[in-house]
């Protein structure tokens, strides 16, 4: 487990004897008190003893000090919250890595010079700090592999003919940036544009709006941006040459500082950089510290929409996705019906049918009880079979809020809600529900999204219909973005296709 202790760690000037600063850990001087005692004891002569060769403090080792400067010279890697803690890339991708290969750390929050030199005497295990593999460094220290890295990339709009790559823009292209970004350095160094030809905003949105509206012929912005905008806005613009070398225009990467002598951290540091990555680690982080999430206006669609797409404009909330939720709009019902299902259905000629069931069920003379056989083999998206206990959980948990659709199962004692017996599971497969009476309506409300079932592993507090509260329905839930776009995707695990 991670061990984060904040510390506050100085780095000091120190005169040593001459005019010349030199840069050193500042420490307590350790003060000696002599009491005189009324006979003066002799003193022992010391006797040498031989001095053991002592490597790095860090190596070999499952805890480790790593320097941070906080704010970072940016202050977009690392800075403080309100309560003071350590928030951004550099904290968060640290503690990715680290938890990957075991390794305890102290977080020592401090300025950035003097850190280098620190950690090539050993006195710091190492310095994380928005330090480029490009950057000099001093004697004694070296970088792990990029632990984050960044480049600058060009959006042009969705119907741009002329332009493949950044290397075709031309003198009479306005090119918009953000205003002191890396973005607005590579169009000068790079592209060697001039101040006349670039227009510079305050922030991506605002750069990717005056794209949208004409005011530019393309943009320059971080790739995470780009990437998060032309899927968002895939109608209105698109990213240049993202299967070339020449995608990027520029990129920054970041790496950790360890002492040149101890290459068993540098080596485990850099496994756990490869793991984190592995892990998608790297991505999330960018998306939640540098990714901007203001939405633009885009406009009318420049291309059409895709022969493999249909879509459909709403307006109003979707709500809640929870079939068990009584608060039902009509688009959240049509929602639910694409994107879950029950043990019976309707065809398209209306017909009632068997969709989780294998066929309908079998019913008792008294026309009571409901005998249900589950297909065999279904799952949810993460692998959770679908059995009548699954089925039981789901709908149990939607009787108990009290939804009329389910008034007509056995309620003995007329509380208003169904008994737990009124839903039983007779084996793996087979689930039977009683109903106070008989009532030909039963089939026509368990068609409906209320009956809808839920993976069990469901989350209910924090239902989230793309992750573990799915269902199975035709469709499933690529992603989420409330306010903005849902994107359905066809259902692979869909029993009826």
């Amino acid at each position: 487990m991670r061990k984060i202790i904040l510390a506050l760690f100085v780095l000091m000037l120190v005169a040593c004897g001459n005019d010349t600063p030199t840069d050193t850990l500042t420490v307590s001087p350790t003060v000696a008190i002599v009491v005189p005692t009324e006979t003066p004891q002799p003193v022992a002569t010391a006797v040498p003893v031989p001095t053991e060769v002592v490597g790095n403090p860090f190596a070999d080792t499952d805890f480790i000090t790593v320097a941070m400067d906080v704010p970072d010279r940016s202050g977009l890697f690392a800075n403080f919250d309100e309560f003071g803690n350590v928030i951004g890339i550099d904290p968060d991708l640290l503690a990715a890595l680290t938890d990957k290969v075991g390794l305890e750390y102290e977080l020592l929050v401090t300025r950035f010079d003097g850190m280098l030199a620190a950690v090539a005497a050993g006195e710091i295990g190492a310095a994380m700090s928005r330090i480029e593999l490009s950057e000099p460094l001093p004697d004694g220290v070296v970088l792990t592999d990029p632990y984050f890295a960044v480049g600058q990339v060009m959006v042009v709009r969705a119907n741009e003919t002329e332009i493949a790559t950044w290397r075709d823009i031309s003198a009479d292209m306005p090119i918009g940036v953000v205003a002191g970004s890396a973005g607005a350095a590579a169009a000068k160094d790079i592209l060697q544009l001039s101040d006349l030809q670039t227009l510079s905003v305050a922030d991506t949105a605002a750069a990717l709006q005056l794209l949208s509206d004409f005011g530019v012929r393309a943009v320059i912005i971080n790739n995470y941006d780009a990437e998060n905008y032309a899927e968002r806005y895939y109608q209105r613009l698109r990213l240049l040459a993202t299967d070339s070398a020449d995608y990027m225009i520029s990129q920054q990467q970041y790496g950790i500082a360890v002492a040149a002598d101890n290459p068993q951290l540098l080596a485990r540091l850099n496994a756990g950089i490869a793991a984190m990555k592995k892990d998608g680690a790297e991505a999330r982080v960018a998306q939640e510290w540098l990714v901007q999430a203001t939405p633009i206006q885009a406009g009318d669609s420049l291309i059409g929409t895709p022969d493999d797409r249909l879509l459909i404009g709403v307006s109003g909330e979707i709500g809640s996705f929870d079939p068990a939720s009584t608060a039902y709009t009509p688009l959240n019902w049509e929602i639910k019906q694409n994107i879950f299902s029950s043990l019976v259905g309707f065809d398209a000629r209306n017909q009632l049918i068997p969709v989780l069931a294998e066929s309908l069920p079998q019913v008792s003379a008294e026309n009571t009880t409901y005998t249900f056989t589950l297909r065999e083999g279904l799952t949810f998206a993460d692998g959770t079979p679908l059995d009548a206990s699954a089925v039981k959980v789901s709908l149990q948990r939607a009787a108990a809020t009290a939804n009329p659709l389910f008034s007509i199962l056995k309620d003995g004692d007329v509380d208003g809600f169904a008994d737990e017996d009124a839903i039983q599971v007779v084996d793996e497969r087979q689930i039977t529900f009683v109903l106070n009476q008989a009532d030909s309506t039963f089939l026509s409300r368990m068609a409906t999204p209320a009956y809808a079932i839920v993976n069990p592993r469901c989350d209910v507090a924090n239902f989230d219909p793309s992750g573990n509260c799915s269902g199975i329905g035709p469709y499933r839930v690529a992603s989420y973005e409330p306010d903005f776009a849902l994107r359905l995707e066809a259902n692979p695990l869909w029993p009826l296709t």
